[in-house]
């Protein structure tokens, strides 16, 4: 088994794969959220229209409340070679609770570069929040979209994969902590 792993480690090196391997000596930090909606609506700024659709949204218990946003990191690459991302999957905690699960894109970063990688996200909030009160949802809803009088803390775990000759090598999982709204 040693020897399997030392084989593989080798083939990770000479195969440039250290590019991906250098991902985990990154340093990750909360740049910002963009192009946040709420059941298609961009809640800072809703309009009558989508003042109007956000109240029938959150008046219905049973209504989707479909909530879309690019999470953008700042990505430091402390490394003397360039770090690349090809593969690997987060999960979203909005205040203790778990939102949603995607796929990361494709990102990299130059040596002793900095750069943002967005990350985009999309889910149903009622479905997350599922027996939770109306007002409990729209208070995280608010909160998290920066228009409420809390703060909501996000927790992102970025689970980077680094697939050599089709073998998956543990990769150590990145968690990201934050809080955003309040202000």
């Amino acid at each position: 088994m040693k020897r399997t792993i030392a084989v593989l480690l080798s083939l990770v090196l000479m195969s440039g794969a250290c590019d991906t391997l250098n991902m985990a000596k990154c340093d990750y930090k909360y740049h910002s959220i963009s192009d946040l909606t709420l059941v298609g609506v961009n809640p800072k700024n809703p309009g009558i229209l989508g003042t109007a659709k956000l109240g029938e949204a959150f008046l219905s218990s049973e209504a989707p409340l479909p909530l879309t946003f690019t999470l953008n990191l700042d990505v430091t690459n402390p490394n003397k070679d360039a770090a690349s991302l090809s593969g690997g999957t987060y999960v979203l905690f909005i205040d203790g609770i778990k939102m949603t699960e995607g796929v990361l894109p494709k990102f990299q970063v130059n040596a002793g570069a900095t750069a943002m990688m967005p990350i985009g996200m999309a889910f149903d909030l009622r479905t997350a929040l599922s027996g939770k009160s109306s007002d409990a949802i729209k208070n995280l809803a608010f909160n998290f979209a920066g228009i409420g009088d809390g703060e909501s803390k996000v927790k992102v775990i970025l689970s980077p994969k680094v697939v050599v000759a089709g073998v998956t090598l543990p990769s150590p999982d990145v968690p990201i902590e934050f809080t955003v709204g309040g202000e």
